[in-house]
């Protein structure tokens, strides 16, 4: 399993509480091979802990780089960064679609359904009911035989010295201790058994479809609160901009409604993020598929800002 750990200001490069839940997440989990996709304030951060060698750690800069600085363990144990020169969204954002469409491309993989192999084995439960109550019905053999018979070789296969001979046979197990009826009712209770469990295995499948139902409805209407507390807060921010300029308020008012406008806006993305995460999580549940060739079709759900 390969999965995508974003982190902002946090693991491994920064200590404190999601720190330390983000270590010990990974060294608790050897068999996942994590990716993480660190945002950092500049180039010149360091990391504090010693990531898993399978461990794959892509460092975001948001000032000082080109690129961003790719961290990966290198035969000897070190970690080795590359630099760049300058800052450039457009390389912040080719280097995220990148690992984003390697997500979703796991997601995409093939699996198998588990609706579909409940119901193959309540049919093979059921298959194994009437095996079991064959045992109460007798054994019929058929068996023949066609030949040829005489006291010298020549003249042996002529007609006159033919034989022939065919003949049916009845068994039936007169006693076994109560094996066949024990052994038919341990089928019947394999077949409740799976019956039982498909019926959950589709109960699931509904539940986790109406899961992803009821999420995106909510978090559609966290969208629409929190893009009208973005406007606001940029209103906000303006406002208090223009009367800095004025000389009526300190510059740290204006510090202050820029720390809210990007608190507000962070909370925007993070809510449109849960939303696409909820819709590829629905379409897999409901048997659909995704394709990284539709990175490149127009945007048809998801507002831009």
């Amino acid at each position: 399993m390969h999965v995508l750990l974003a982190t902002e200001g946090t693991y491994p490069f920064v200590d404190g509480g999601v720190t330390t839940w983000c270590a010990q997440l990974i060294d608790g989990l050897p068999d996942v091979r994590f990716t993480i996709y660190a945002v950092t304030g500049d180039v010149t951060a360091r990391p504090l802990f010693d990531v898993p060698r399978d461990t794959t750690v892509v460092q975001v800069p948001l000032w000082g780089v080109e690129h961003p600085a790719e961290w990966g363990l290198s035969t000897g144990g070190t970690l080795d960064l590359i630099r760049r020169t300058r800052a450039a969204q457009g390389a912040k954002a080719d280097d995220f679609a990148r690992l984003l469409t390697g997500f979703l491309a796991d997601l995409d993989a093939p699996q198998a359904n588990p609706a579909a192999a409940a119901e193959r084995l309540v049919a093979s439960a059921n298959a194994l009911i009437g095996v079991a109550e064959a045992a109460w019905f007798p054994s019929l053999t058929l068996t023949g035989s066609y030949g040829f018979s005489s006291s010298v070789l020549p003249g042996l296969l002529k007609a006159g010295n033919s034989l022939w001979s065919f003949g049916p046979s009845l068994a039936e197990n007169v006693f076994n201790g109560g094996a066949t009826l024990a052994q038919t009712r341990e089928a019947r209770a394999n077949y409740d058994g799976a019956v039982a469990t498909y019926r959950q295995t589709v109960l699931s499948a509904f539940q986790a479809v109406e899961d992803d139902l009821v999420t995106l409805r909510v978090l559609e209407q966290q969208g629409q609160l929190q893009e009208s507390a973005v406007k606001d807060a940029r209103l906000s921010e303006q406002l208090i901009l223009n009367q800095y300029k004025s000389g009526i308020v300190a510059y740290s008012s204006v510090i202050t409604s820029q720390t809210t406008r990007l608190v507000d806006e962070i909370s925007l993305l993070s809510i449109e993020s849960q939303r696409l995460v909820s819709s590829v999580d629905l379409i897999s549940q409901v048997g659909g598929g995704w394709d990284a060739a539709q990175l490149n079709q127009t945007d048809r759900g998801v507002p831009s800002h």
